[in-house]
């Protein structure tokens, strides 16, 4: 068991950091100037993983410990542990500080996850308070129409010309994953997106 502890605490330092508040257990991967937490593959195999049944992520994870065991990593003392998971956790902390603040009729490009993809998004909700989750509903941008009454396409400069907005499809994601605001939509713009969602919604 020691050494199975040791070898987690090995791999997990070379990651990210564990982080206990409370009752619950946090991990959260180390993060650096050139990227916004952690790579595009770490990302992919994290979501197969969470798509795993919970046995099969015991098998994954039994084999990750066995394998970290023949990674090259330093030697890392309790003290050392300590100072990076605290460095990791203040830029995470400001990182989560500087999240853009979407407006509704704004557009804005969305990372909307690995089936997705990034694509342009109307922000829909309204901007949160500090005790909000920190989330942002929005109305993605496709280029794929389908001829449906909850499509709407907006002529402007800064999309697409043969795309429409999916009012089908409204989403709900962290504001970390607001990367670059493209434009705003005029009131009445936004309104006609606003009677499709209602429409879909039965509102």
């Amino acid at each position: 068991m020691a050494a199975l502890q040791a070898s987690f605490r090995t791999f997990a330092s070379g990651f990210g950091v564990w982080r206990r508040t409370g009752a619950s257990l946090r991990f959260k991967p180390y993060m650096n100037k050139d990227s916004e937490c952690m790579s595009t593959t770490v990302q992919l195999v994290l979501e197969s993983f969470d798509r795993l049944e919970a046995s099969d992520k015991r098998e994954v994870l039994d084999e990750i410990i066995r394998r970290s065991r023949d990674l090259d990593w330093p030697p890392l003392d309790d003290q050392t542990i300590d100072r990076i998971a605290d460095e990791a956790f203040l830029e995470y902390d400001l990182r989560e500080a500087n999240d853009p603040r979407a407006d509704r009729g704004e557009v804005w490009l969305v990372d909307l996850g690995y089936a997705a993809k990034t694509r342009p998004c109307l922000v829909l909700s309204i901007p949160t308070l500090d005790t909000d989750r920190a989330l942002t509903t929005v109305i993605p941008h496709t280029t794929s129409p389908r001829g449906t009454r909850f499509e709407v396409a907006i002529p402007v400069p800064f999309l697409a010309g043969n795309g429409v907005f999916d009012a089908q499809n409204p989403t709900s994601t962290t504001q970390a994953k607001l990367k670059r605001k493209l434009g705003d939509l005029t009131v009445d713009q936004l309104e006609q997106i606003e009677d499709a969602v209602r429409l879909w919604l039965g509102l």
